[in-house]
């Protein structure tokens, strides 16, 4: 007895025979499977019977059942969604490419993207129709899509150009290969006068990379005499445009009053804000063709554009009482709204493209988005703040690990704790920073105030870094960061986080794909998925691994010539990096100023 069912399962059979074990083998050959892929329940045990009265067979419930398969389709589909990828290689004179598939619904490799990487090789040839037969096919497996150039006999050249104004002639000199003979200075000069070049010639840097034969080194040739543009015209702004660069007053003993900033100037309807000033004639030049360039006229200058704000001739002038700034380029005149209170369940939370001033305090859980600046007279608790201009706390900010500070301008504060704040302008802080994480594009000023500490989690500073204290004993490692730009420090760190996991899937998949292997030998065809996944995986890796090598000589290139001041004392454990230059500190440190010479960090006297 054979019945065949449809229910849960994709296939199940009903199977008679003699026993169970016998009921098995033949499912087994039913399904079409392995004896290990088949699961079943006994409907029926079999029984023999006395002399054959009251035999009868066993009867089973039989289906195929694939656990590696379906642990190899949930890994895949946890990899998430990732792009194809390419990479070229080189074998002797052969170009190869290899194209691998996207991942769930990650976008496939673009053939004209391939093409043009291909073409950044200068191949002699390169066969555009095969790369877009192996992007379209993304078997993962390198095919060979072009051939290089092999160089011949030829004498020693040079290679020129000329800038697109005719002010600068450059040159590369070229070795002479298999025998040829190589440029002297007289041929050099010969080329010169062919291309009509005659004016600003440097004789002397030519004779120089002739003698030093400086080959495959572009040089300068010669320069015009650039003309001399008459001097443009001018904005005269006509209101503190560096009001939002906030500057401390000190009395005599070097305390600030952080309530005496004067960081809102009001204007009225009507009164003149910016004024143009006219442009100037220019001085004639020369190019190295020896024709004569003329000067420009100044460039007239340009009102900025604006919001409430009325042009009148040559002059912006305010459309409304209110507060003046200058963002972005654009004049401002933003009406103020006043809180005079609490930012509360009386409030609600607050969206204004205007300034804002609160009289009290934001309170945990609420939110406040200015356009323009704002000004917090007591403090900012665990809270969402963003804000367009500046962001003036004269408490301070109490995040309790919750706070996202966003400020597109300066941020000047008593105190900031358990938050986590970015500054596109500067950050001034009077006490102490907190266990909290900060990024700046501007600098970090902190001696200001009557103890000036940072203290615990980590600061990222695009600028300079002044302050009195730096660490804490008993307290989680404190991490300043300074010369290098914020947002490439954060591209380090979603790469590390993409790399970990990524590699970790790899491993994972690895794993799974040695045990079915192991269970169904190599000619099992879930085998192919597990190889084209894992394929994918290593180049997203490897492309990834290619990226923060970039990213991480672009920041080795920065801080040369930013400082970390502390006026009083470095705690030891504390990490000081400038650039790509670290170092962690071993003992105390007083009244000292970092700096990055080359690799190393030095330190030295504050002064």
């Amino acid at each position: 007895m054979e019945e065949q069912r449809s229910g849960g399962r994709e296939k199940e059979i009903e199977v008679e025979a003699q026993t169970v074990e016998l009921a098995v083998a033949r499912a087994a050959e039913k399904l079409g499977c392995p004896r290990r892929h088949v699961r079943y329940k006994i409907l029926r045990e079999g029984r023999t019977g006395l002399l054959g009265l009251g035999r009868q067979p066993a009867l089973i419930r039989a289906w195929f059942h694939d656990s590696a398969g379906r642990q190899v389709d949930r890994l895949i589909r946890d990899l998430g969604d990732i792009d194809g990828q390419y990479t070229f290689t080189i074998e002797g004179r052969e170009l190869l490419l290899e194209v691998h598939p996207p991942l769930g619904k990650g976008k496939p490799a673009d053939p004209d993207v391939v093409i043009g990487a291909g073409k950044d090789f200068e191949p002699e040839i390169l066969d555009e129709e095969k790369i877009r037969e192996v992007v379209g096919t993304a078997a993962g497996v390198p095919v060979v899509v072009g051939r290089l150039r092999r160089a011949g006999e030829r004498d020693g050249s040079l290679l020129l150009s000329v800038s697109e104004d005719g002010m600068r002639a450059e040159g590369v000199l070229l070795p002479a290969k298999r025998g040829g003979k190589d440029l002297d200075v007289d041929g050099v000069l010969r080329l010169l006068e062919k291309e009509g070049i005659r004016f600003g010639i440097d004789l002397g840097r030519i004779q120089k990379v002739v003698f030093e034969r400086a080959f495959n080194t572009n040089f300068i040739i010669a320069e015009g005499r650039p003309p001399v543009p008459g001097r443009d015209g001018e904005i005269e702004y006509l209101f503190e445009r560096n009001r939002h660069r906030i500057d401390f007053e000190e009395d005599e003993k070097g305390r600030v009053d952080y309530r005496e900033l004067d960081l809102i100037e009001s204007v009225t309807a009507g009164q003149e804000l910016v004024r143009l000033i006219p442009p100037e004639d220019g001085t004639p030049g020369k190019n190295v063709f020896g024709e004569d360039v003329p000067a420009p006229r100044g460039t007239p200058a340009e009102l900025p554009p604006g919001e409430q704000v009325i042009r009148a001739g040559d002059v912006l002038r305010a459309g409304i009482d209110g507060h003046v700034i200058e963002r972005n380029g654009r004049v401002i005149v933003s009406p103020i709204v006043q809180i005079k209170g609490d930012v509360n369940y009386e409030t609600g939370n607050i969206d204004f493209e205007g300034t804002v001033s609160v009289e009290g305090v934001i309170e945990d859980t609420f939110s406040v988005r200015a356009g323009g600046s704002l000004f917090v007279k007591k403090s900012i608790g665990k809270c969402r703040v963003d804000v367009g201009g500046n962001l003036v706390v004269i408490g301070g900010i109490l995040g309790r690990y919750e706070a996202e500070i966003t400020v597109g301008g300066d941020l000047v504060a008593l105190f900031i704790e358990n938050s986590r704040v970015t500054v596109g302008g500067d950050l001034r802080v009077g006490e102490v920073i907190l266990h909290s994480t900060i990024f700046v594009d501007g600098g970090l000023e902190m001696a200001g105030g009557a103890r000036g500490a940072l203290i615990g989690g980590e600061a990222v500073v695009g600028g300079n870094v002044d302050l009195l204290t730096v660490g804490g004993e008993g307290t989680s490692r404190t991490i300043l960061r300074a010369g290098a730009p914020p947002a490439l420090v954060r591209r380090e760190m979603e790469i590390d986080a993409r790399l970990k996991e990524l590699i970790d899937k790899r491993e994972r998949l690895i794993k799974t794909r040695k045990a079915v292997q192991r269970e169904a030998g190599l000619g099992d065809p879930r085998l192919k998925k597990l190889e084209l996944a894992s394929g994918q995986l290593k180049a997203e890796i490897n492309n990834l691994r290619e990226e923060l090598k970039i990213v991480r000589n672009t920041i080795a290139q920065t801080g040369e010539k930013t400082t970390i001041g502390v006026r009083d004392i470095a705690v030891p454990g504390t990490r000081i990096q400038i650039g790509s230059a670290s170092m962690v500190l071993k003992t105390v440190v007083r009244y000292a100023r970092f700096r990055r010479v080359g690799n190393e960090i030095t330190i030295g006297s504050y002064n």
